[in-house]
């Protein structure tokens, strides 16, 4: 497996990333496509995501993605990968997985369906941990939704001042 990531505006590879923060992280991994998303490699690129070790992620989740993904979004995850390679090979979806820690990682997988040699799919897939931009994203929305709430309370009136013309 190889995980790249982005640390200070640079980019790195390596097979062991630092452990220090990063500011995005891609893993690459190859599941079964089943009920399940059952790991078809070792898990390795899996366990430096989300903080769990190999055996943990055989032993305690079965090597099952989906019981990675919080409850709330296993139904959804389900059907809309089946909606999307219902049009074509390819799928790209965002959900949550629960780090170790017990905190959420929001991921962006991308990953393309093919035939094995055994004659069962497998998913090759690049997870994106997109946690910060989540994070941005959901402090923009409630920062917004604040502005219209306290535009709503004055009625409508706008004050547009020119700091530097105007003082």
């Amino acid at each position: 497996f190889l995980v790249i990531w982005q640390n200070a505006g640079a980019f790195s590879v390596s097979a062991h990333p630092p452990a220090e923060n990063y500011a995005s992280l891609f893993s690459l991994c190859c599941f079964h496509n089943d009920q399940h998303f059952t790991l078809a490699d070792d898990g390795s690129a899996l366990s430096l995501l989300l903080g769990y070790t190999q055996e943990e992620l055989k032993t305690s989740f079965h090597g099952q993605l989906s019981a990675l993904v919080i409850p709330q979004d296993r139904e959804l995850l389900r059907q809309r990968f089946n909606e999307q390679l219902a049009i074509g090979s390819e799928v790209q979806l965002t959900y949550r997985l629960r780090h170790k820690n017990n905190y959420n990682v929001w991921v962006l997988h991308k990953c393309r369906m093919d035939l094995g040699r055994d004659g069962r799919e497998y998913l090759y897939s690049t997870l994106v941990d997109v946690t910060r931009t989540k994070s941005a994203q959901e402090y923009q929305l409630l920062t917004l939704e604040q502005y219209e709430q306290i535009l709503s309370r004055t009625g409508n009136i706008v004050f547009d001042l020119d700091v530097k013309s105007d003082t």
